[in-house]
């Protein structure tokens, strides 16, 4: 869903994944010539990625384009380092189908190449303070993707239903319930009693430990070369 948001007024850590140094320059200085409380910083090395680490209040830009690996790795693994960050994803302009993908790999967010000149700080910020940046229609296809997958067990020893797996990721995002409801086209109610649902089925004491994961000091390879 496509926001306008305030920019943080803490610092903001922004780190930058990007394949090409010369784009990775561009985007940094993009970023420092904002009028934002930001500090960009290129992750070359496991070094660079556990030193952002250490900032509770991050955001992720992964430049998809020539990646030495698939997307969902780079996802996968540095979630468990970056465990509160957010993660927004930078490519050509994509189809809806395509964005709503992304979503569901775990980005908060899609900026394409043409919007990076207007858009990048408001993007950035939107997706530091847990919403979604994309397009209703790319929300809405997403929204439809989850009410069809599988009960999955994942985060507990109970089964999800369709309904409450849909609710969950989106509590992982931070959604408020009235959201929800106006998302699903429900009652708040019904997204309070399948959220009461979710957190039984999940053993979670509140809706923080759906988002919370575990620490992991393995680091993918950036790039081409191998992380120390």
């Amino acid at each position: 869903m496509l926001r306008q948001t305030s920019v943080p007024t803490a610092q903001l850590h922004v780190g930058l994944i990007v394949p090409h140094s010369l784009a990775a320059n561009y985007l940094r200085d993009r970023l420092l010539g904002l009028d934002m409380n930001v500090n960009p910083v290129i992750l070359e090395d496991a070094l660079g990625a556990r030193m952002l680490a250490a900032y509770s209040h991050s955001v992720i830009v992964l430049d998809l384009h020539d990646l030495p690996l698939p997307v969902s790795s780079y996802v996968d693994e540095f979630s468990m380092v970056f465990q509160s960050s957010a993660f927004l994803a930078l490519d050509r302009a994509r189809e809806v189908k395509e964005i709503a993908d992304l979503l569901l790999l775990g980005f908060s967010g899609f900026l394409s190449y043409d919007q990076i000149p207007d858009l990048l700080g408001a993007a950035i910020a939107c997706v530091a303070k847990g919403e979604t940046w994309a397009t209703p229609e790319a929300l809405r296809k997403y929204v439809t993707m989850t009410s069809r997958r599988s009960p999955t067990s994942g985060y507990g020893t109970e089964v999800l239903t369709k309904r409450e797996s849909q609710i969950r990721d989106l509590l992982q995002r931070r959604y408020s319930n009235k959201e929800i409801a106006m998302l699903l086209g429900i009652c708040e109610s019904t997204v309070k009693f399948h959220v009461s649902n979710v957190l039984a089925k999940s053993n979670a004491a509140g809706r923080r430990d759906l988002t919370a994961t575990s620490a992991c000091s393995r680091m993918l390879p950036i790039f081409s070369r191998q992380c120390a």
